[in-house]
């Protein structure tokens, strides 16, 4: 993926270099891909290039942020081989701009930019910054976000002595004389103890000498942060199923293999609010007796605010955190399976406080015959086991964004299906978002 996206870059004459740690590239690639290109500072120009590279290809774009006003973050998946998810971070950017300021233009980054050499001598097929750039902008980009670690350091050791140098006229941009000593002493000894103790100090006097955003940049941010919560970029997903049908399970597997994706993950039971505890087994669920008509009524209104005060403290906040918020059972779990919630007022006024629940962005059924589901768990007659399972299949048709996967299959196949409807979720949200900041 990494190869076709750079041979492409090449025969489009983008003037670009890839930053950072890059030495094992392509073989291995770890974390983002960071991109540099000479680009216009508008949205559509970044747009439009990473649409264009999924076009006519086995590519598709299942996110995308913008977390600075000239820096895009795509996450490109491909689905070449059969039932394995494979995905390529890209964070391309113009001016390295950080906390409105600009601390790197684009055009002093990808002067002298030079093609990437193995330890043979032979071209990579792409292209890097040059030594001293580099070294610059991997230092500045450290110090900045307060993270110096005994790998990072080595590769700063490595890449100042190709151009130390020209590396010590750039660190003279950002520091005084006696932080630009301590700086270029630790490169030469490799010993950044130094630096790494005082990187606070080091940020500060970084931000103090890079110029803040012009006006119109300033508010290219505000929009930008407006946008970030008007349109966030997490998603929220319910799984449905009788007991047997594997929700757990599912759901375990489904969160590791979409990390990439995004940012954060986070999973809830029956109410998206963190428990105290672990879920005790419920071994029969259908023990108790059915409460009053009164306190059944106030047990719908109480849930309504239930899952409201989670949706707008924990849910909403995290999707613009770019989270995948998992929930195993909902609201709606109740209709299909009153006795277990020991519901005992009409199943009318339950399923119209169920229309004012916050929907998910994706319902998720794992359906499975009542034999498969008997054979895993017991805790509910045969006879119950058929009931519910035809009553989710009804529920879930009331639902657009819904998915029915079977889950008789394999685990293995049930995760794949799952994985393949949230990732057509997120392609098809993200290209829309995408094609109309283009038009």
């Amino acid at each position: 993926m990494f190869c076709e996206i750079m041979r492409y870059l090449d025969k489009q004459n983008y003037i670009y270099c890839v930053v950072g740690r890059t030495s094992d590239f392509p073989h291995k690639i770890v974390g983002d891909v960071d991109i540099v290109l000479n680009l216009p500072h508008k949205n559509s120009a970044f747009h439009k290039l990473a649409t264009t590279l999924s076009d006519n290809k086995s590519f598709r774009i299942v996110q995308h942020l913008q977390h600075e006003t000239v820096a895009h973050y795509y996450v490109i998946y491909s689905n070449c081989e059969k039932n394995e998810e494979h995905f390529i971070k890209l964070d391309l950017c113009g001016d390295y701009v950080r906390n409105a300021r600009v601390l790197l233009s684009a055009k002093e980054i990808l002067q002298g930019r030079q093609k990437a050499l193995d330890k043979q001598g032979n071209e990579k097929g792409f292209y890097i910054a040059a030594p001293e750039v580099e070294f610059i902008y991997y230092l500045v980009k450290k110090i900045d976000k307060l993270s110096l670690s005994d790998e990072q350091v080595e590769h700063l050791s490595t890449t100042w002595r190709k151009a130390p140098d020209a590396a010590r006229k750039k660190i003279k941009h950002f520091w005084n004389e006696e932080h630009v000593k301590r700086i270029v002493d630790a490169a030469k000894s490799n010993d950044w103890t130094w630096v790494q103790d005082n990187i606070a100090l080091l940020q500060k006097n970084l931000h103090k000498r890079s110029p803040r955003l012009s006006i119109t940049r300033w508010l290219d941010e505000m929009r930008r942060i407006c946008h970030r919560i008007t349109n966030p970029t997490g998603i929220h997903i319910v799984f449905l199923g009788p007991d047997g049908s594997g929700k757990t399970s599912v759901i375990k597997r489904v969160s590791n293999n979409l990390e990439p994706v995004f940012r954060d993950k986070a999973y809830y039971h029956l109410f998206p609010k963190q428990s105290t505890g672990k879920n005790a087994p419920e071994t029969d669920p259908h023990r108790g007796k059915p409460r009053n008509y009164l306190p059944s009524i106030a047990k719908l209104f109480l849930w309504l605010y239930r899952y409201w005060s989670g949706y707008l403290l924990n849910i909403h906040p995290k999707k613009i955190k770019s989270t995948a918020i998992y929930l195993d059972r909902y609201y709606h779990d109740l209709l299909v399976d009153p006795k277990r919630y020991r519901y005992g007022s009409p199943m009318w006024l339950a399923r119209l406080v169920g229309k004012l629940v916050p929907k998910p962005d994706l319902w998720i059924l794992l359906d499975a015959p009542p034999e498969v589901l008997q054979s895993r768990k017991q805790e509910v007659p045969f006879k119950e086991s058929a009931r519910q399972r035809q009553a989710y299949l009804d529920l879930i048709k009331e639902f657009d964004n819904s998915v029915v996967i079977n889950a008789s299959q394999p685990l293995g196949d049930v995760v794949t299906d799952a994985n393949k409807a949230i990732l057509e979720l997120m392609a098809s949200r993200t290209e829309k978002r995408l094609a109309k900041s283009i038009r």
